[in-house]
């Protein structure tokens, strides 16, 4: 629950990191938490729906089960999604790459669509300390009330902070 997210912050467990960008992409120090952006390529084909959200939300879940990325709060919004993270055992770019990829496939193959579904690039933020990881949770969280889709955060069926998987 929304509410409660503040009392499990894993404050202690969030360490200082540094990025450096590079041809190569962002490269990491272990715990460093992100946040990732991506939006799709044609805004007037909504993600909103239950089927094209839950591709979306399998995708960071699994990315999860693997212990690729850990899932700290995620939304699925019309047109993009927010993902708050603590990178795993690999690179952002990988994460974001197979996310992108295997979204792209299920979407595509569920709508019938073709080609690029993923704007190129994507909006991303490493936090550098709790306090930082902490507003993009609750920016993640009121997305949609800011966005005009609701009135309150729990009413929006895409959106989770700390999810239980």
């Amino acid at each position: 629950m929304l509410s409660d997210y503040d009392a499990h912050l894993p404050v202690d467990g969030i360490k200082r990191t540094s990025q450096i960008r590079s041809g190569l992409g962002l490269h990491r120090s272990e715990a460093s938490c992100q946040t990732i952006s991506p939006i799709i390529e044609d805004p007037f084909e909504p993600l909103g729906s239950n089927d094209r959200a839950n591709v979306i939300i399998d995708s960071l879940k699994w990315s999860h089960e693997a212990g690729r990325a850990e899932c700290l709060a995620y939304v699925v919004m019309p047109d993009h999604f927010h993902w708050v993270f603590r990178l795993g055992d690999c690179e952002l770019s990988d994460v974001v790459a197979s996310v992108s990829r295997f979204t792209s496939v299920r979407v595509n193959r569920l709508t019938g669509w073709g080609g690029a579904f993923w704007q190129g690039g994507f909006y991303d933020h490493a936090h550098r300390v709790s306090d930082t990881t902490s507003r993009h949770i609750r920016y993640v969280a009121s997305n949609p009330v800011n966005a005009g889709l609701v009135q309150h955060p729990d009413q929006w069926p895409f959106t989770e902070v700390f999810p239980d998987w």
